[in-house]
């Protein structure tokens, strides 16, 4: 009997022990994704300050230095590339205006009529220049916008995936290491499973409106297709880049079904 009670005590510790490493295990895992999302998301949030701040700037005409290169993720890098081909090639124009005026300049005594025509040529340049500055402008701040939608969703539900760690850590702590599995299933798969749903759906719309941003700054060298859209799927996305808005104030959105158009 004596064997055996020292048996089913030694068993006993060992199962113990094997919840308590268990449960660290677990918790260094999380701790180890929450870490792993955080420097994403600051690299992610620090390119696209540096894309907005080379935006606004080129949106104001200061084209005194180029967008910052960006080197992931790709979508970005090819948006500050883009960025800076559009402000290479509104510099080129300019300078090429310039260099007109100069020779309009010394050419005006003895060519007063073909000052006149020149003059006129360079009036149109400047109304078509000034049309597609207020473009870019209207552009660049529509994306900026529209940027920080999702941004918003993914820094919220980063707070509350930070939050609900911290739930955990506490409870480990509270229990001495012996936190049950229903109750760590129930933070890890419906608080912290939810947070990280959302911040990756956050993501993948971010990344739809670069891919949109980047067809938009291609559009000049492809020529126009026309197609239907489906306006219920379009909607949704909509509505799916406003998750953490409606989260928070606990609001349901309806829609109703739309034609295509």
């Amino acid at each position: 009997l004596d064997g055996i009670k020292l048996q089913i005590e030694s068993d006993s510790n060992s199962l113990k022990r094997f919840h308590i490493a268990s449960s660290l295990a677990l918790l260094l895992a999380l701790l180890a994704l929450v870490a792993s999302s955080a420097g994403i998301f600051r690299n992610l949030v620090t390119s696209l300050r540096s894309l907005e701040e080379g935006a606004t700037r080129i949106a104001k005409g200061d084209f005194s230095s180029s967008v910052p290169r960006i080197r992931t993720p790709d979508e970005l890098a090819r948006l500050s590339a883009s960025f800076n081909d559009m402000q290479a090639a509104v510099m080129s124009r300019d300078a090429k205006i310039r260099e007109d005026n100069e020779e309009i300049r010394k050419l005006n005594e003895s060519l007063e009529r073909k000052v006149l025509e020149r003059n006129r040529t360079i009036m149109q340049q400047n109304i078509a220049l000034t049309r597609k500055n207020e473009e870019l402008e209207q552009v660049l701040y529509a994306a900026s916008h529209d940027l920080r939608t999702p941004l918003i969703g993914i820094q919220g539900f980063s707070e509350e995936l930070k939050l609900s760690c911290g739930s955990l850590v506490k409870k480990l702590r509270d229990s001495g290491g012996k936190l049950d599995a229903n109750s760590i299933q129930v933070i890890v798969s419906e608080e912290i499973g939810t947070a990280l749903k959302h911040i990756i759906n956050g993501t993948k719309r971010m990344e739809i409106l670069l891919e949109g941003l980047l067809r938009i700054s291609r559009m000049g060298r492809e020529s126009l297709r026309l197609q239907d859209l489906d306006m219920n799927e379009l909607v949704k996305n909509v509505a799916a880049g406003f998750d953490y808005q409606i989260h928070e104030l606990g609001a349901t959105l309806s829609i109703a079904p739309l034609e295509r158009c």
